[in-house]
């Protein structure tokens, strides 16, 4: 993978050369997101699927679509718009999360080829005989990050997906579980706090692992990233 930076630069090239096109009044908000996804989406994600990222990188490239983002709605200082807000008006999702789809995605392409395809043979060959690293951390492989996302978020390790991939619809289920609203993050001290409020609501770990219940409204659901409970 490029650097994050030369990605940014080609995704900031772009922009700056459509920019009246997607700053136009003239067109509506859906238009220019679809012109936005098919002429920089579509070049910035580019064999993304390939990426190993890791979180520091995942939050470089959500905030170069952030940016892009408020640039076609014109927003700038001193105007302010949440991250939800944003998403929400836009109808976008956070690239690091289509990001991952992908990757869970051609996974199972990967898992159903025949066992001797080149590129399935190098999997195998790295799962099944490890190499000895140097001292220190290494470098987060495309592996590390692959079974990090399904340990994380379908509970799953690499070597149960081997006999999963080959049923269709289980699969589907799995990339399903990777498209979780992780960056939509709700402060659950402030929603505890509320005393206006006598209903429930459920919040939910990004990885499931824990529900708690506070004061809200019944059919409303939070997924709080495990870093902040």
């Amino acid at each position: 993978m490029l650097p994050t930076s030369i990605y940014k630069l080609i995704a900031s090239d772009i922009s700056v050369s459509v920019s009246k096109i997607l700053t136009n009044k003239q067109i509506d908000i859906k238009m220019q997101m679809r012109l936005f996804n098919a002429l920089i989406g579509s070049i910035f994600l580019y064999n993304s699927e390939l990426w190993s990222i890791t979180k520091e990188r995942n939050d470089t490239i959500d905030i170069c679509q952030r940016n892009l983002l408020r640039k076609i709605l014109k927003i700038r200082w001193p105007q302010k718009i949440s991250n939800k807000e944003l998403y929400k008006r836009t109808r976008q999702t956070p690239w690091s999360r289509t990001i991952r789809i992908r990757r869970i995605r051609w996974l199972g392409h990967l898992l159903r080829l025949p066992t001797d395809a080149p590129a399935r043979q190098a999997l195998e060959i790295y799962l099944n005989h490890p190499a000895k690293h140097p001292r220190g951390a290494r470098k987060v492989s495309w592996v590390d990050t692959i079974s990090k996302d399904l340990a994380k978020y379908a509970n799953l390790s690499l070597a149960e997906c081997l006999d999963l991939a080959s049923d269709r619809k289980v699969w589907r289920s799995v990339v399903a579980k990777m498209n979780v609203d992780d960056v939509w993050e709700q402060d659950v001290t402030e929603l505890r706090e509320s005393s206006s409020c006598t209903s429930t609501v459920i919040l939910v770990r990004g990885d499931n692992s824990q529900i708690e219940h506070v004061n809200e409204y019944p059919t409303m659901h939070y997924f709080v990233n495990p870093r902040h409970t």
